[in-house]
């Protein structure tokens, strides 16, 4: 295991995987120990969203991109969960040692682009807030 980075978070790797902070790794590990008893299923790390409406991008104009570059957003994990009835259904989520506006403002992009909810985890010294 690594760690490299400043500020306040410190990015770490694992198995070849980089967490952007050790909130992030802890839950990461977290999660493989409920994969690993059946609680969950089919973790991801890192997934990589398109954001669009109705089949075209949402593109970023700028300088370098005056056609515009597509806008994405990139989940902390995803699994499966066992509901009550039996079924599975996917879990996104976004781990968040600061939830700072821009972030939230990008996943209520995708929440609302998607039709998707995003599940919050924030670091318990973080103060909750709604997306």
């Amino acid at each position: 295991m690594t760690r490299t980075g400043n500020r306040r978070f410190k990015k770490v790797t694992y198995q070849g995987i980089t967490f952007d902070s050790t909130l992030e790794f802890e839950r990461y590990v977290y999660l493989l120990s409920q994969q690993k008893v059946g609680m969950i299923r089919d973790l991801k790390v890192h997934t990589t969203h398109r954001l669009e409406l109705d089949g075209r991008p949402l593109l970023i104009r700028s300088q370098g991109y005056p056609n515009g570059r597509r806008s994405t957003w990139t989940d902390d994990f995803s699994y499966e969960v066992r509901e009550e009835d039996g079924t599975w259904s996917r879990i996104i989520e976004d781990t968040k040692g600061r939830d700072t506006y821009p972030e939230r403002f990008k996943r209520g992009a995708f929440e609302l682009l998607t039709g998707r909810q995003i599940r919050v985890v924030l670091s318990p010294t973080e103060s909750p807030r709604s997306t």
